[in-house]
């Protein structure tokens, strides 16, 4: 009785993933600082300031998510200019705190990382009249 071989196939291991010598190592980014900066310009002078949000900004640039944004924000180079682009969304919500209807926007910088404070002050003396242990 013969005896057959097996061929055993090794699994390969994963390719490197693509370089681009201008973004470093990783797949190249799907858009270029300079691309980024007119969406972004195109994005504010198309909208009015009452209109502007996040996913608007996000749909604007060509994003598929809130997420993508976040991760570009990482990126050197990108982090300044969409960081700036969010706080313009931002201060937009922070203007409407003034409106009559506020819910809505408290809602959304809550969501930005805003929090509410309560300062307390206290104008009273504290002191202590009786220690239990002046006996000991």
């Amino acid at each position: 009785m013969a005896i057959k071989n097996k061929v055993v196939k090794k699994k390969k291991k994963r390719e490197k993933i693509v370089t681009d010598e201008t973004n470093g190592p990783g797949q190249p980014k799907k858009f270029t600082i300079e691309e980024i900066k007119e969406k972004i310009d195109c994005y504010f002078n198309e909208n009015y300031p009452s209109d502007y949000t996040i996913t608007g900004l996000c749909l604007g640039l060509g994003f598929y998510s809130r997420a993508q944004l976040s991760e570009y924000i990482q990126y050197d180079g990108y982090s300044d200019i969409l960081k700036t682009a969010k706080l313009k969304v931002e201060n937009c919500y922070e203007k409407k705190l003034s409106g009559q209807y506020v819910t809505g926007p408290i809602f959304v910088l809550k969501n930005m990382g805003w929090k509410e404070q309560q300062e307390i002050k206290n104008t009273g003396i504290i002191g202590i009249k009786h220690s239990m242990f002046e006996d000991l």
